[in-house]
This record gives C-alpha cells, structure tokens and sequence, in this order.
C-alpha cells in the first residue's frame, strides 16, 4: 500500500476507528450518522491533501477495523447525497442504501484483458503462471495489494505458491517491500502479454 502524504496515513485510521467506535456504543441510532461523518471525512483528506479517493478507500479497508470496500463506498455516498448531517433521514442506514442504491445493477464482472472469455478463466490463467517469488509451479491466485476480506475486485490477484501466499498474508507491506521488484516485473510482463492477446501458459524468464 502506499503511504500518505506526511502523518495522513496515520491520522485517517484514528479518526475512522474513533467514529466506528462511538456509533458502536450507540448502534442503531447513530449507525447512519456514522456513515456520512466517515464519508465527510474521507471527502475532507481527498480535498485538502490531493489523495485519490480510490486510494484512501483501499487505505480505509486494509487498516481500520470499520469495514470492506463496499461499505466504504457507501458512507461516501451517503455524504455526497445529503451534504449536512441536518438533512439525514429519520430512517435505518439499510433503509438509506437500498434507497441509494435501487435500481442499480451490479457490473458484470468482465476479464480485464482482450483473449480471455471471461473472470473465471482469468483466475485460472493466473494459476498457470509459476510463482513471482520463487518460480515454483502449482500457484494460488493470490489478492493482491488488498485482501478479498477488505474488498479487492477478482482481477486483482498475483500467482503465489502456497508458501509465499502466507508469507504475503502475514504482513503485506513487509512482503511488498521484499519482493517489490518481482511483483513489478510481473505485473509488467504479464499486462504486456495479456494486452497483446497472449494467454498461454507461463515460460521461464
């Protein structure tokens, strides 16, 4: 994951997790309001320290104990709905997302690259590959920068044996610094061949 500008990294986990909390001891009646403060503040870190909110998203998702992605997007939705916490709806958050949301269908889950038919044979695809690390064959098809509990999308993912697939659970960052050059040159390689059509198995490097 890449670091915030200055301290912001840091001080977005605190201020998320203490809101988290507070609606947590109050539960239904402040879960809304919670939402929009959340969404509030990451519209505030967006504007006033130039980060993507893409990225202060997956920054949310990986480092707090708030929730995954999607609920993430929601309480920005939220916020970017109603604007003041005075107008929020004397109602559920469930009755508010599903007003939101109505009508809204869920994006197929299209393969990112042309020459695969569709995700399934994505994630197949990455399970040929040998592993970026130690090029051993017989890979998992590994979620990577996020994990899938925080809401990475299925494409997002690297082949790992079993192995290094742990070592990656363990501690991301730590992994990402170690095998930074590797993952890079995976990445590299593999969008190359995949945007030219290329979808057969791995060759050694």
């Amino acid at each position: 994951m890449t670091k915030l500008k200055k301290d912001w990294a840091r001080y977005i986990i605190e201020e998320v997790d203490a809101i988290h909390e507070e609606a947590k001891k109050h539960a239904q009646e402040l879960a809304l309001r919670s939402y929009f403060d959340i969404g509030e503040t990451l519209r505030t870190y967006e504007t006033n320290e130039k980060i993507p909110i893409s990225q202060l998203v997956q920054h949310v998702a990986e480092y707090t104990n708030w929730g995954k992605v999607r609920s993430i997007w929601y309480a920005i939705k939220i916020y970017d709905t109603f604007l003041d916490p005075a107008l929020l709806p004397p109602v559920s958050l469930r009755q508010v997302i599903k007003q939101l949301t109505e009508g809204q269908d869920k994006p197929p889950e299209e393969p990112p690259f042309p020459g695969l038919k569709d995700m399934s044979e994505y994630i197949v695809y990455v399970r040929k590959r040998r592993c970026i690390v130690c090029r051993q064959k017989g890979s998992e098809a590994a979620h990577y920068p996020i994990s899938k509990g925080a809401g990475a999308p299925p494409w997002q993912v690297i082949p790992l044996c079993h192995k290094h697939h742990m070592e990656l659970h363990d501690d991301r960052k730590e992994f990402t610094d170690k095998y930074f050059k590797q993952i890079c040159f995976y990445f590299y390689k593999t969008i190359q061949r995949l945007v030219e059509g290329d979808t057969t198995n791995d060759r050694k490097q």
